[in-house]
């Protein structure tokens, strides 16, 4: 048996904000692979809202919060795996859901710089990718989508349902333009079968020492004016929400339209008046809006955490938080209505 045998493979799982990574993680989880598989689920900022929404985790799962794995909870990532290794029945296989501001060249290169690097190995780096989102996020040479595709080495086009032959090609020669080796997959709703994506052993660990990166680096609003971003060459800001009171989904429905399009992610687990037994979860990518039925509450005390993401300038603490807490439920207002569209799927385009 050689050295590569014991060790413990890993996937990093990578893509832009929005782009169906949890999506793709849940159809990890509950797949028939009979692996026996731990999950590190990173979020940035206060909420964790990825953890809350994946479910039937059955394994180890480890949540990483309030910053970004190849940033700032970069000691936390290596303790987390540490204790898994040393586990006396350790997983036999490790999955990172990297925050859609991660850069996993980064990720990688803590790896390969750390105690680590004799115990796990990088098994493939596996880059989501909005298809419709693909083409815009694109035309900004600092965004991170680029580094993202440039050191996977399995790229899945996702959300293919959203548009036409057209841009599915074009999408393809942008990825094909940015890496010659990827193995590309298409889905609709991160569906590809599990077998050529867990398991693989693609990854090439020269491509991290070939990228350059474009850091980008997303802070709640209030750390954004006490720390020092020189080395940062694009900043988000974000902004995170709770209450434990029921929510209205017309009024929440209401606010998510009037957000500005410089605000362009959002993401959360509400306790809808229409549905009080049942979580609603918001999904908010660019102008498309979803809220899905999600898990009954059972055991759990019903809350709403939500989280949104936008260029800096763009979040407005004291105005968001108003608009937020206006749409706290009163006796009178649970929409039927709403309360039958959410009983699945509720999907529309904001105007603004």
């Amino acid at each position: 048996m050689t050295q590569l045998d014991n060790m413990i493979p890993m996937a990093i799982l990578t893509g832009y904000l929005g782009a169906g990574k949890t999506t793709l993680l849940n159809r990890i989880l509950h797949s028939d692979h009979g692996k026996k598989i731990a999950v590190l689920v990173n979020d940035f900022g206060a909420i964790n809202i990825d953890a809350k929404i994946i479910v039937g985790v059955e394994g180890e799962t480890i949540t990483l919060s309030n910053g970004c794995i190849c940033c700032t909870i970069r000691g936390d990532l290596l303790d987390a795996i540490a204790k898994l290794v040393q586990r006396d029945d350790p997983p036999d296989y490790i999955v990172i859901e990297a925050s859609g501001v991660s850069d996993p060249a980064q990720i990688v290169l803590t790896f390969n710089r750390s105690f680590l690097r004799n115990s796990v190995r990088i098994d493939s780096i596996i880059a989501m990718v909005d298809t419709e989102q693909f083409m815009t996020i694109y035309k900004n040479p600092e965004r991170l989508l680029r580094e993202q595709v440039r050191v996977s080495d399995i790229v899945i086009l996702n959300k293919l349902d959203l548009v036409d032959d057209k841009t599915k090609a074009r999408a393809y020669d942008l990825i094909n333009d940015i890496i010659d080796k990827a193995r590309i997959l298409e889905a609709t709703y991160a569906d590809v079968p599990i077998e050529t994506i867990i398991g693989m052993n693609t990854y090439n660990p020269q491509t991290a020492f070939d990228t350059g990166g474009h850091g980008v680096h997303a802070h709640d609003v209030d750390e954004l004016y006490d720390h020092d971003h020189s080395d940062h060459s694009l900043v988000f800001a974000t902004w995170a929400w709770e209450t434990d009171k029921a929510l209205n989904l017309q009024k929440i429905r209401a606010v998510l339209d009037d957000l500005p399009k410089s605000i362009f992610r959002a993401k959360g687990v509400i306790y809808a008046s229409e549905t009080p037994d049942t979580q609603v979860v918001l999904q908010l990518v660019g102008k498309r809006v979803a809220l899905t039925q999600g898990d009954p509450w059972g055991d759990k005390t019903p809350n709403t955490s939500i989280v949104l993401i936008g260029d800096v300038g763009s979040v407005d603490k004291m105005l968001l938080t108003q608009q937020f807490e206006e749409t706290i439920a009163s006796d009178d207002s649970a929409n039927p209505e709403m309360s039958q569209l959410v009983d699945g799927v509720l999907k529309w385009l904001r105007m603004k």
